[in-house]
């Protein structure tokens, strides 16, 4: 049995996650980048187990994540990733930021997973094996996700 997220890290910090995901928004329009900025409803770690999926699994607004697949059927490639990351309570916050450089349009993706835990330990241990850690970005319903990839493990699990 994994462990339950600490709920009062979550509630304190969560607020300030998403504050920084907007200025960081904010930074990148300021600079002529078109930016989708999502908004999680709920974040689930996914270890992999039986065949399953690994990664962060992302709930986000119905549309926001039209917004994102707009940009992703218009040729968004986001083709570099940089990850903000934060630790308070025992629980890590993340700020994805996916960038196309070409296109200059930004996705930002903020996340969460506690940081003790089978499966936290589980998904760090994967993604350190396989070279990557998946984001997938999925609205209310499961029948369409977009599922964008981490190259470096240690952006998103650095105590691994």
């Amino acid at each position: 049995m994994d462990v339950d997220l600490p709920t009062q890290a979550l509630r304190d910090r969560w607020g300030d996650v998403e504050a920084d995901l907007d200025a960081t928004a904010a930074e990148l329009a300021d600079e002529g980048w078109t930016t989708v900025s999502l908004h999680a409803g709920d974040v689930t770690t996914r270890p992999g187990r039986d065949g399953g999926p690994t990664g962060l699994d992302v709930l986000v607004p119905s549309n926001e994540f039209e917004d994102l697949t707009d940009e992703v059927e218009a040729g968004a490639t986001f083709s570099e990733t940089a990850v903000f990351r934060e630790a308070a309570g025992g629980v890590a916050f993340l700020v994805f930021v996916l960038r196309d450089p070409d296109r200059r349009v930004a996705a930002l993706v903020p996340a969460f997973y506690p940081q003790m835990g089978e499966d936290a330990t589980a998904l760090a241990e994967y993604a350190h094996d396989a070279g990557h850690v998946q984001l997938h970005v999925r609205p209310l319903g499961r029948d369409r996700v977009v599922t964008f990839t981490v190259d470096d493990p240690a952006l998103v699990f650095p105590e691994s």
